[in-house]
């Protein structure tokens, strides 16, 4: 049964407050999370943080939900994930990861985790493009759209995070990134024919291979927009449930996927 109570500040009482379903942390959290002692909130989505830090959460909520609402109307979905923001000392015991590298679950129950400490004050671009990042692996979940080729998982998710912030009005954010990734690149230029999805993996060249892959992205949605995402769904559908994608799904949708002729000018 739900309880009711008096509110007086909406959103923010009404997120901080104990109000809205039980709480459920099995269903809610991946399992490396029950250990933790984590603080609760639920409003649209179950929120979790570590002690202290209900306004760093407050904010995240606040970004990700405008994030979340732009997908699920766009795209059809009805994506509820679980935000989990933690500390420092709570991300150590269930990640190997950075901190202040936000990561997600793409099973059941979805989740998406952020540091605390991590730009909340003001967040910086590079944070916000990651952040969004993460958001749209649930989305591509959510979606179905799953390939055998991880590298081609991060390419969707950053997709979609360059295709919410186009829309909530970063342009002019995306275009920094994008004159310091052409900048980059003008100065580590590697290659001098096409090169393949394998050399994508090739760790002594990864980071000029993942921003090429970056402002390759950039040109594909000046194109074709959602219509990319759109039409990733749709083959996604029609394939066998427990059957996932690979490369050769991306040149039916974009024969010139893997040719790079647009960086030669530069």
């Amino acid at each position: 049964m739900k309880r009711t109570c008096v509110m007086v500040f909406p959103l923010l009482f009404l997120f901080l407050s104990s109000c809205g379903e039980k709480r459920d942390d099995e269903e809610n959290l991946p399992e490396r999370f029950l250990d933790l002692t984590l603080e609760y909130s639920a409003d649209r989505v179950p929120v979790y943080y570590s002690a202290g830090r209900k306004e760093a959460s407050l904010k995240y909520y606040r970004m990700l939900m405008d994030g979340i609402d732009y997908f699920n109307k766009t795209y059809d979905t009805d994506s509820k994930p679980t935000l989990v923001i933690l500390n420092r000392t709570d991300w150590e015991s269930v990640s190997r990861l950075p901190y202040h590298v936000p990561f997600a679950y793409t099973k059941a129950p979805f989740t998406v985790i952020m540091p605390a400490e991590a730009g909340i004050e003001k967040l910086d671009y590079n944070h916000e493009l990651i952040v969004f990042h993460e958001l749209g692996h649930i989305i591509a979940a959510e979606l179905d759209i799953r390939f055998t080729e991880d590298w081609i998982n991060e390419l969707v998710a950053s997709y979609l995070a360059f295709d919410y912030l186009y829309q909530a009005g970063y342009g002019e954010m995306i275009a920094r990134l994008e004159a310091e990734w052409q900048e980059y690149l003008e100065k580590n230029i590697i290659y001098e024919k096409d090169f393949s999805a394998d050399d994508i993996l090739n760790m002594e060249y990864g980071e000029t291979y993942e921003l090429t892959i970056a402002l390759k992205l950039l040109n594909i949605y000046r194109i074709h927009e959602k219509d990319f995402i759109y039409n990733l769904a749709e083959r996604a559908q029609k394939k066998d449930t427990d059957v996932f994608m690979n490369s050769d799904f991306l040149t039916e949708i974009y024969p010139d996927f893997f040719s790079w002729d647009f960086l030669y000018s530069m």
